[in-house]
């Protein structure tokens, strides 16, 4: 009890006060700029990490598609053309497969119906 009257009774430093006050919104400002960067360098990195490894190498030519009017730059595919001797890649992967003319419906409906698909 006497340690907290001690404490109450001692002079505050106002000069110190004030500049706690003044620096801890710079500080918590300054982290939080830290932090936004940090997760923009992460989310711009992962993504180029990825894109190479779903992408077989060989192509000679990439449309990219996107809306000019959409939100920010986002690409919303990309069209990868390769040479016919590089049809053997697709058939030796595991990642791809033949279409067949069975297949073709199915793929249609990823593009027509795509709130069914994704289940919403």
């Amino acid at each position: 009890m006497a340690k907290i009257k001690e404490l109450l009774n001692r002079k505050v430093n106002f000069k110190n006060l004030i500049l706690i006050l003044l620096f801890m919104p710079i500080i918590c400002i300054l982290i939080i700029f830290l932090m936004s960067f940090i997760c923009g360098l992460v989310s711009s990195i992962l993504p180029m990490h990825y894109k190479d490894k779903m992408i077989l190498k060989g192509y000679y030519e990439k449309e990219e598609h996107f809306q000019k009017d959409g939100f920010q730059d986002y690409t919303d595919y990309c069209k990868y053309i390769y040479k016919k001797s590089d049809d053997d890649k697709f058939k030796n992967n595991t990642k791809y497969q033949i279409v067949k003319e069975e297949n073709i419906e199915g793929l249609k409906n990823y593009f027509n119906d795509t709130r069914k698909w994704m289940s919403i």
